[in-house]
């Protein structure tokens, strides 16, 4: 598998992300609930593959 720099920004950031959704059930419960929700379905898709160069040779 190739880590693109998204994805790699995407994983590094995945805490800070559930770190916001923890401070917002302190403000607002119901919008805390549906970014949890969310963000479990958006990592739990699979990513979308990047197209290769046709400049590149597979092997």
């Amino acid at each position: 598998m190739i880590l693109t720099s998204t994805m790699i920004f995407v994983v590094n950031s995945s805490s800070l992300f559930y770190v916001v959704t923890f401070i917002l059930a302190f403000v607002y419960v119901p919008a805390s609930v549906v970014l949890t929700l969310l963000l479990a379905l958006f990592f739990a898709l699979p990513g979308r593959r990047a197209r290769s160069s046709p400049l590149i040779e597979r092997k």
